[in-house]
C-alpha cells in the first residue's frame, strides 16, 4: 500500500527528487492489515500503536475488503456523502 505520506516521507527522508524514486524506494514494507474478524477498538489500537491513518482490512486470504481510514471512523457520515459539521 503506497499512501501520500509515503512519497512525503520519501522524498524528504531520502533527499531525494520524487521524479526519481520508485513505488518500491517509499512505500511501507511492512503494512498494517487488519483482520476482518477485529473489533472496530482493537483495529483503532493497532493503527494509533503504528502510527498510521489509514488500513487495508483482509480476511484470512488475505483479500482485500476496503481501506479503514480514522476519518470515516471519526466522521462515519462521510460515508454517506455528508461532509463533518454539515447538516442533514
Amino acid at each position: 500500500m503506497l499512501t501520500d505520506r509515503d512519497t512525503m516521507r520519501g522524498h524528504v527522508f531520502k533527499e531525494a527528487d520524487m521524479y526519481c524514486l520508485t513505488v518500491g524506494d517509499v512505500m511501507s514494507n511492512r503494512p498494517l492489515r487488519l483482520g476482518i474478524e477485529m473489533s472496530l477498538a482493537d483495529g483503532i489500537d493497532a493503527m494509533n500503536a503504528r502510527a498510521v491513518r489509514r488500513a487495508p482490512v483482509t480476511d484470512r486470504t488475505a483479500r482485500s475488503w476496503v481501506v479503514l481510514s480514522l476519518w470515516t471512523i471519526c466522521y462515519p457520515r462521510s460515508l454517506r456523502g455528508a461532509a463533518p459539521g454539515e447538516a442533514r
